[in-house]
């Protein structure tokens, strides 16, 4: 667990502690599970102090899921722009790869968090998917599209190539964060380097 926020944090600072804090604690027992008292004990402040920054358990929890949402697809673009201009297939791919998980892999919170979105479903999950799982897939999905076009790819799905990539990524972070896996025995940068080779060989890249 996080640090609990400093008494003598400005306002925004400590708003951010909470954010933080909470998405730990979101992480571990999903929304349903969290009250607001153990929230406030886990901050080590009382509940009054809790809802003049956050009104609600929900408005604390939605503001955790934008954020989670907005700042990764900013990035994630602006990462990959140079990489697209030039089209440099293999460094746009290992781009994408090491953003990916370098971010899941800095905030372990990150992944558990997001899964207990997506199984609890609804409102949550739904956004969740259109703000940040979709416009990422459509991102990758474009790029592989336009250099279809080029003739730098085969002919093939851009959608199940997208997916195909953030599948790789997303199911060997999840193993390396909740199972401990030990079956590639290699540092993260090395299994993305190959994996990135594999799959532009797939796409016939020339």
């Amino acid at each position: 667990m996080s640090t609990r926020p400093n008494p003598k944090m400005s306002s925004e600072d400590r708003r951010k502690s909470i954010l933080q804090v909470a998405k730990e604690l979101f992480a571990q027992k999903g929304f349903l599970g969290v009250t607001t008292r153990e929230l406030a004990g886990a901050l080590g402040v009382t509940e009054p102090v809790l809802y003049e920054h956050f009104p609600s358990k929900r408005t604390l929890y939605d503001e955790i899921l934008r954020a989670e949402s907005k700042l990764q697809l900013a990035e994630f673009k602006k990462a990959l722009k140079p990489h697209e201009e030039a089209c440099d297939d293999e460094r746009f791919f290992l781009e994408a790869g090491t953003f990916l998980m370098s971010r899941m892999e800095r905030d372990p919170a990150k992944l558990r968090f997001l899964l207990q979105v997506l199984l609890e479903g609804g409102d949550a999950a739904e956004h969740f998917y259109r703000n940040q799982t979709l416009p990422t897939h459509e991102l990758l999905c474009q790029y592989i599209e336009k250099r279809i076009a080029e003739g730098a790819f085969a002919a093939l799905d851009a959608r199940v190539a997208a997916r195909q990539f953030l599948g790789f990524v997303i199911y060997h972070n999840s193993m390396q964060q909740l199972l401990d896996d030990s079956f590639l025995d290699a540092p993260t940068d090395a299994v993305i380097r190959e994996f990135v080779r594999t799959f532009l060989r797939g796409l016939g890249a020339r």
